[in-house]
């Protein structure tokens, strides 16, 4: 849940957001459209349904478990532009993506837009 409206001045220490304390969602700095890179289900990830929603998720799966095939994935989300080009963390040459440790649960889709 997001606490203050866009472009809204904040002061130091004012809480700007709130959610579930069990997780640990991924903030961008950058608007852009999500590039999911080394999401192989059944390699990198599983797929689970939730009972009570129906949702969908992927769950990236502890290195361990991953097996010899997937040693050198690494699953992120990447961001990019309507081009089809990496999107750069401001004022740097860092591209905005974001690696995923296991356990992480995905919910975002490839092509999906994602603002700040």
């Amino acid at each position: 849940e997001i606490a203050v409206a866009d472009n809204e001045a904040v002061d130091s220490g004012q809480v700007v957001a709130n959610w579930d304390p069990h997780t640990h969602p991924v903030v961008t700095e950058v608007a852009g459209m999500v590039q999911l890179s080394d999401l192989v289900e059944g390699v990198t990830v599983d797929k689970t349904v939730d009972e009570v929603t129906g949702l969908t998720s992927l769950i990236v799966r502890e290195p361990k478990q991953r097996g010899s095939a997937a040693k050198d994935m690494r699953p992120m989300v990447k961001l990019i532009d309507d081009k089809g080009e990496d999107v750069f963390i401001p004022g740097t040459d860092i591209p905005a993506m974001y690696f995923l440790p296991g356990g992480a649960i995905v919910r975002a889709t490839d092509g999906q837009e994602v603002e700040i």
